[in-house]
């Protein structure tokens, strides 16, 4: 029964390939069928378009938004007027949710693009969630870029926005904040989390975010109970991320969105998290919807949303005027290398 769980990849899969077919498994058949199953049917996700329509360069070339693909996990993105790249401001990570698509991902760019931060875009993907090393992979590479840029153009502030298991990400860039040499930890100012998601919440969030039907669901979410209670080491990474984000060790000023009629990030955790901080003194605002579904509160409340979040920033994060660093004459079509 365990040989179909000799690796996580079994669980990835394009769900939409196979939904057509669900007649065919058997519900009293078991989890390594079932993901067998999932496996022979399984297809790499599509990449997303990679564009920005922010501000598009105009004919002139005064103004537009700059934008490095650096690798499948991080992109960035900076503004960019007169031929001049503004790699000397603020920068935001930003960390979607699994499969988030780049519509999605866009108008939180586009927000704090206009507020004069450059954007790093943190794409997590179903084996980056599953396999702990691969989300400790990412977490260093960003720790390399920003040490990397702050080399170039100065020290600036780093913030971080994370969204549902997007928070795992924040929590293993913690991990890496507290063990690796870097100059990040002295950085970080400010930390935003939209409907966060512990490690417990991993097998519903992936079963609701990977289909809609609910035999797949309950199989795929049953498979990752069993995933995560065979594999104890992973669990054992999953916990100290937890950790480390619940810690905060820095004592990096938070905000928390979220709602009570979300199914997968559990509010009585996060309101544990919200009260831990307030008795450690820890600055920390939070904002609870009753009726916006996992990471859709900026859909459902655009304003109030954009005025909470205006407001935590403009008490915690100074304005990209009041720091300074070297800005770069744009290179080509505006590909100036920061290398990891």
């Amino acid at each position: 029964m365990y040989s179909a769980l000799n690796t996580p990849t079994l669980i990835y899969s394009n769900v939409k390939r196979i939904s057509l077919h669900t007649e065919a498994f058997e519900m009293a058949g078991s989890v390594g069928r079932v993901l067998c199953c999932l496996k022979k049917e399984s297809r790499l996700i599509p990449s997303v378009q990679r564009t920005c329509h922010y501000c598009s360069t105009s004919q002139d070339g005064v103004t537009g938004v700059w934008t490095q693909k650096i690798d499948q996990n991080l992109e960035l993105r900076a503004l960019k007027q007169d031929g001049v790249v503004r790699h000397a401001r603020p920068l935001m990570l930003l960390f979607g949710w699994m499969l988030a698509k780049r519509k999605h991902m866009q108008k939180y760019e586009e927000y704090y693009l206009k507020r004069g931060y450059n954007v790093l875009t943190v794409t997590g993907y179903p084996m980056d969630i599953l396999k702990p090393a691969r989300a400790q992979g990412i977490a260093s590479k960003i720790l390399s870029h920003i040490d990397e840029r702050s080399r170039e153009v100065g020290k600036q502030p780093i913030l971080l926005h994370g969204f549902s298991v997007g928070g795992y990400l924040i929590g293993e860039f913690h991990v890496k904040l507290n063990t690796e040499d870097t100059i990040a930890r002295d950085l970080l100012i400010a930390q935003v989390f939209d409907s966060p998601v512990d490690f417990d919440g991993i097998p519903e969030g992936f079963s609701k975010v990977l289909t809609k039907n609910p035999a797949l669901r309950f199989l795929i979410r049953n498979s990752l109970h069993l995933y995560m209670a065979v594999f104890r080491t992973n669990v054992s990474k999953y916990l100290k991320a937890s950790e480390a984000f619940k810690v905060n060790k820095y004592n990096v000023p938070s905000l928390f969105l979220y709602s009570k009629a979300d199914p997968v990030g559990n509010p009585v955790t996060i309101e544990s998290v919200i009260t831990d901080f307030y008795q450690r003194q820890i600055p920390v605002r939070s904002k609870c919807w009753h009726d916006s579904p996992h990471v859709s509160h900026f859909h459902y409340y655009p304003k109030e949303y954009v005025e909470i979040l205006t407001s935590f920033l403009d008490t915690h994060a100074p304005s990209p005027a009041d720091f300074k660093g070297h800005d770069s004459q744009d290179e080509g079509e505006g590909r100036r290398k920061m290398m990891i």
